[in-house]
């Protein structure tokens, strides 16, 4: 086929004194199209971006065709000095390819798409080449991966040019089959993020691959539907199993990223989380897993030598992250569907997630520690008078609503973990989720208890004692929920007989503050409608005997009261004076008096028959 054809397997030139190019073609594709317009199929948009981006590069490289009339210069792989030169193919295969897909879309609509079809393929004819041109400057200017990518990328250029030519179903099936397997190896060879990207690609391809068979069965048979099929992996298996070879054995190939997290030690087969245990199929996986799992122990290890709170919060940060990079790489294999059984990866992409909620709950834990332990600062303080503590550890006043929204993060973190233990189920699903269940009956205690202690600290008595009644049943709930559970967290017991005690005592404390201001509300009224007073001479003193600024104004008295007494400017709310009122009017007469008639000074109406219209007898 023309312009479809690849460069073989060449091993990058032994430069002195020049090391071989490192370009991440596939992924600076991606990142391009989903940035610039592809996401929205705005074609347009992405073709007038790769023509900027080019220009920007002509000029950076200093790769400009002359200064007046064009002179295009050719680019040697020995004028290649940097990775921005490999870029300039590339981008201009990627300008072409998003000028065809655009004349593409007029086409669809076009009531005459003859020759938007014809320039179209055109386009697409340009952008093989500069994709057979930008692998001819991969294979002898950079790195075995590089060249592999633009292996694939020339492949994928060309196999969408003889899909849209529609000539040759099956050569163009073989074309794309040979691609797909070149993705494939590619994305077991590479890292997570390369499997993402490698993951794109054949989500693009694959599509193609069942159309070209379907136009196959139906333009010849089974038989061409079955070369399109197998083709790919016949025709390149011995050049494909080769390069994919070399790859792994080169120093960033696939072996280095287990030596880069596992280290000296050699990785466990096993994740164990729960008392159950996971095979882990992939050597990636199983190695990142393992550099998750030494940032654990030196969590455990740090915790007794950290002593902020925000130095434990940071670790355990750092922690969770490992697993979410290891949980990255587990769902990557999954999606791609390889290294093992696919029921195994499952089940341990569940124990990671279930590892990573753990961590969570431990982290908002520690958040819930350091809230309480403030407020009881603060409640020393208030009875203290206002005095800090001699003798007792120095922290910042926690507010108690930052205890409500660490209680609403394990919250959500123990219903997470109930779901999950739902989908692992067996004899382990259901310990984890009675485990879940008692900690959430817990929590939802613990909440009460802080809302509780929010009522109170605003001087909402009464709210505060029913919520302090309400949290002392939860978490008797909650003990019996607990001692229900195969193993019995005792800690969590303890704590919970605690806040039981507890609430207990402030929901008295709460009660007897507001039975006290009820009997306060209750003089104060008596003292007030004792006070009430219609006499205007009636002296201008308060329930307490004090006079207000605004009665008298000429008195030699102190009006802003001494020492913390309340100011005394005016009465709120004012006295009561009586007020002069308009007087009613009833007029009585109306009804009898007889109005005089103005009928003569009603204008006549105008005769309007056909006598008078004729004869003039209808003017005035």
């Amino acid at each position: 086929m023309e312009g479809v054809e690849t460069a073989g397997p060449q091993a990058p030139p032994e430069a002195p004194g020049r090391e071989p190019l490192s370009v991440p073609i596939l992924e600076t594709v991606r990142n391009a199209q989903s940035t610039h317009g592809l996401k929205h199929q705005e074609f347009s948009r992405y073709r007038q971006y790769c023509s900027r981006r080019l220009r920007r590069i002509y000029k950076g490289v200093k790769f400009l065709h002359g200064r007046g009339r064009f002179q295009k210069k050719a680019l040697e792989p020995a004028t290649v000095k940097d990775a921005r030169h490999v870029m300039i193919p590339l981008v201009a295969s990627e300008r072409a390819w998003a000028h065809a897909m655009d004349l593409k879309n007029e086409a669809e609509s076009s009531p005459a798409p003859g020759p938007m079809r014809s320039h179209l393929q055109r386009r697409l004819a340009k952008a093989a080449a500069h994709a057979a041109a930008l692998c001819t400057l991969a294979s002898a200017c950079c790195d075995s991966r590089t060249s592999l990518e633009a292996q694939a990328y020339a492949l994928l250029m060309a196999g969408t040019l003889a899909q849209e030519r529609g000539r040759d179903w099956a050569e163009a099936g073989a074309v794309l089959a040979r691609c797909r397997a070149l993705l494939a190896g590619l994305a077991a060879a590479g890292t997570f993020d390369q499997q993402a990207v490698c993951r794109y690609f054949l989500d693009q391809v694959e599509p193609a691959i069942r159309y070209c068979q379907y136009q196959a069965a139906r333009e010849g048979g089974g038989t061409h539907a079955a070369a399109v099929a197998g083709a790919g992996d016949d025709a390149v298996a011995e050049q494909l199993a080769s390069q994919l070879a070399a790859l792994q054995a080169t120093p960033g190939g696939g072996d280095s990223v287990a030596a880069a997290h596992g280290g000296a030690a050699a990785p466990a087969a096993d994740f164990e989380w729960r008392g159950a245990k996971f095979p882990v199929p992939d050597a990636r996986t199983r190695a990142a897993l393992q550099a998750a799992q030494e940032r654990e122990r030196e969590l455990v290890a740090g915790q007794a030598d950290a002593g902020s709170l925000e130095k434990r919060v940071a670790l355990s940060d750092r922690v969770a992250a490992a697993y979410g990079d290891a949980l990255s790489g587990v769902k990557a294999a999954l999606a791609l569907g390889q290294s093992g059984s696919v029921e195994e990866l499952r089940a341990l992409e569940r124990a990671v997630r279930g590892r990573v909620l753990d961590l969570t709950l431990r982290r908002y834990s520690l958040v819930l520690q350091a809230a309480d332990a403030g407020r009881a600062r603060a409640q020393r303080r208030r009875l203290a008078g206002g005095r800090a503590e001699r003798g007792r550890e120095a922290g910042a006043e926690a507010r108690p609503e930052d205890a409500v929204r660490a209680l609403d993060a394990l919250l959500a973190a123990a219903q997470q973990l109930h779901d999950l233990a739902a989908e692992l189920g067996g004899s382990v699903g259901e310990t984890i989720m009675d485990d879940a269940a008692a900690m959430t009956a817990g929590f939802q205690a613990q909440r009460s208890a802080a809302v509780a202690h929010i009522s109170l600290a605003a001087r909402s008595w009464r709210e505060a004692a029913s919520l302090f009644a309400r949290a002392g049943e939860l978490a008797g709930r909650a003990v019996e929920r607990h001692q229900e559970c195969e193993r019995v967290d005792e800690e969590a017991v303890r704590g919970l007989v605690s806040l039981q005690s507890s609430a207990a005592a402030f929901r008295a404390v709460a009660a007897a503050e507001a039975a006290a201001e009820a009997a306060a509300l209750g003089d104060r009224a008596a003292s007030d409608v004792e006070a009430l007073a219609l006499d205007p001479n009636a002296p201008a003193e308060s329930a307490a005997g004090h006079a207000y600024l605004c009665d008298d104004w000429d008195a030699p008295q102190a009006f802003v009261g001494e020492g913390k007494s309340t100011a005394r400017i005016a009465r709120i709310p004012p006295r009561l004076e009586p007020i002069p009122v308009r007087p009613i009017v009833l007029d009585a007469a109306l009804n009898y008096i007889t109005m005089p008639s103005l009928a003569h000074r009603v204008a006549k109406k105008a005769g309007t028959g056909v006598v008078s219209r004729l004869f003039g007898w209808g003017e005035r």
